[in-house]
């Protein structure tokens, strides 16, 4: 079947507008996973804040380092006072293996950072933390899922999870 020049651009519009429409429902779902050379990002909110994570990449040989980025922006009107301290408000992240057991959590692992000073994020600002881990584990598939507990800093009442991002590491 030939297309006319006209159809074919009524084609193409349509493909845009409704890739656009799906990106954006993942996106407002908080489910999106984006990936761009090899890197992977999930995000999820739960107002006055965004819980970014980013993966450097989701395939890994046995015993390489996984870079992990998570990320806190403020998406309310109003500046925040958190602190980044004792595990309490730290963005953590958790491991999981194909049958849905944890195999490591940053939060039973993390030694008691000296308590640091709370800082203010501003409105459409943001603060993170970069990790770098070192993985022990066998080869197979893994889920990854960021998390943040609100706590001593700034008691949100509330934990924002990532959807998980999927890595595998081969031998």
């Amino acid at each position: 079947m030939i297309l006319s020049p006209k159809q074919m651009a009524i084609l193409c519009i349509l493909s845009v507008l409704l890739g656009s429409a799906a990106v954006w429902g993942l996106r407002a779902a908080g489910r999106m996973v984006a990936t761009a050379g090899g890197a992977a990002v999930v995000e999820a909110s739960h107002s006055p804040l965004r819980l970014i994570m980013i993966l450097n990449k989701t395939t890994f040989k046995v015993k390489e380092p996984l870079n992990i980025h998570l990320i806190l922006e403020n998406i309310g009107n109003e500046t925040l006072t958190l602190c980044f301290s004792d595990g309490i408000d730290f963005p953590v992240f958790v491991v999981y293996d194909e049958k849905g057991s944890k195999v490591f959590d940053l939060r039973e692992d993390l030694f008691l950072i000296p308590s640091h000073q709370p800082f203010d994020l501003p409105p459409k600002q943001s603060n993170g933390v970069a990790l770098t881990w070192y993985l022990e584990l066998q080869p197979g598939t893994y889920q990854i899922v960021g998390i943040y507990n609100g706590g001593l800093g700034f008691m949100l009442g509330f934990t924002i999870k990532t959807e998980p991002i999927t890595i595998t590491i081969v031998s």
